[in-house]
């Protein structure tokens, strides 16, 4: 079912472009993500969309943000957020009742949609429908802008600014711009507006008009700014701007692998169901935070599909320090760069780059590391003990601060999605392509039939 368009002879050639060394071993991994907590330079190309956000600040910067920002996703914020998840998930699903009937649809078109609401409005707290954000044009401008990033940090030749804006790159990057920083101008001036006015007078101060019985992340930055002067308007734009970057792509396409692996495994499929069935009976109620917990058999799933198709396929940090450690035993994964790596100190100030491709099939995960098994995540004494074999929400201190929003999200998504449905499709070999994220050529086509 599965294949990869990109070979390790391609990514040795990357390896050489874009850092000294590519490792795959956990051990290595767990020594890399905890000590190199500065961004490679490539993360700068990002900038003009996200700034100095938690995945491209400078490490300064970055203490101090993530220092701030982590209350924002405690479970108590993220509990609030569940209401979201649960009504643009069945607003997803309505809306592909359209397909039933049909051979085969697009399922990315609705997954990414729905995405892309779900963060806008616990991100920014507004509907799609509002600020134009439900446009075409801010649609199109968050594709363009992602599409011309991920050009750039693949094609070396665009590295240099002059050639970036000579190929005509630059005049696309700064169309999206143009649209997606109006949108974060303008609600971030609101919403400032707004909540200076209800501390000067609760009485008299508009209200925020809203429906929403949770506080977004906006919200939360707006009154650190307010109250302690701890972010700039500017900082605040590019913390919203990031979550977005960095969640819709990513919580899509797992949810878009997850189905897809369950239409090749069938048996697999119906097991998640049968969970589903005995949490929530014949009900379509909404999923509660108290069902997240016991959604034991369909976290497994999802952690599977992140494993076999981690969306960061390659992580890249710059080593600020000197760091050695000495080799024992062989990993065939890691067979093509072993002997820049054994016995090696990698050099200050150097690059380096986890595959978690590899890493995700090291010999750690036992002989069906190639396998599509969630139960392997049923039973602790079968994974791999060291927590850096797993990465697909990074690892160390610089690892992804929104793992438990994805998760609730996701799992929200697939439970309106699969007790509704049952998915099929006509697609036998699932073939991919290396972008900045891992994506999936042979389409994104499913078919669907009411349960």
């Amino acid at each position: 079912m599965q294949r990869v368009l990109y070979s390790l002879e391609v990514m040795s050639w990357l390896a050489i472009i874009f850092m000294n060394d590519v490792i795959t071993d956990p051990e290595d991994v767990k020594i890399v993500l905890s000590t190199c907590l500065e961004k490679h330079y490539v993360y700068k190309f990002a900038c003009p969309y996200v700034g100095q956000g938690l995945v491209t600040a400078s490490v300064p910067t970055w203490k101090l943000h993530h220092k701030m920002l982590l209350p924002s996703f405690n479970q108590n914020v993220l509990n609030g957020f569940v209401d979201v998840f649960n009504r643009q998930s069945s607003v997803m699903v309505e809306a592909m009742a359209k397909e039933l009937g049909k051979e085969q649809f697009d399922a990315y078109s609705y997954i990414g949609a729905g995405t892309l609401e779900i963060i806008c409005q616990t991100a920014m707290g507004i509907q799609m429908n509002q600020q134009n954000i439900a446009s075409p044009p801010y649609l199109e401008a968050v594709h363009k802008i992602m599409n011309v990033l991920t050009q750039r940090f693949t094609k070396i030749w665009l590295h240099p600014q002059f050639m970036y804006n000579l190929l005509g790159y630059k005049k696309v990057e700064d169309d999206a711009l143009r649209v997606l920083h109006h949108v974060s101008d303008t609600v971030v001036q609101k919403k400032r507006s707004e909540l200076l006015a209800k501390e000067k007078n609760d009485e008299k101060a508009p209200e925020i008009k809203t429906e929403r019985p949770f506080r977004a992340f906006l919200d939360l930055m707006l009154e650190l700014a307010i109250n302690e002067g701890i972010f700039t308007d500017q900082e605040i734009k590019e913390e919203v701007n990031t979550i977005i970057a960095a969640g819709q792509e990513t919580t899509s396409y797992t949810v878009l692998y997850t189905l897809l692996l369950l239409v090749a495994h069938q048996e697999q499929q119906q097991k998640v169901y049968n969970e589903i069935r005995r949490i929530f009976g014949n009900s379509d109620r909404d999923v509660s935070k108290e069902d997240m917990a016991a959604l034991v058999y369909l976290e497994a799933t999802l952690n599977e599909a992140m494993r076999l198709y981690p969306l960061a396929t390659l992580v890249l940090e710059l080593s600020v320090g000197s760091l050695s450690r000495v080799y024992s035993g062989q990993s065939r994964e890691a067979e093509p760069f072993r002997r820049a790596l054994e016995h090696y100190t990698l050099p200050a100030g150097s690059g380096c780059g986890v595959l978690a491709w590899g890493l995700h099939r090291h010999e750690r995960w036992g002989s069906d590391y190639d396998s599509f098994r969630p139960e392997r995540w049923l039973d602790k004494t079968t994974l791999p003990s060291d927590p850096a074999a797993f990465v697909a929400f990074g690892h160390g201190r610089r690892g992804c601060v929104g793992k438990n929003y994805a998760l609730m999200s996701m799992k929200t998504m697939m439970v309106h999605v699969l007790r509704k449905y049952r998915v099929f499709s006509d697609i036998t070999d699932l073939k991919m392509k290396f972008d900045i994220l891992l994506k999936p050529i042979s389409g994104h086509l499913l078919k669907i039939e009411r349960r």
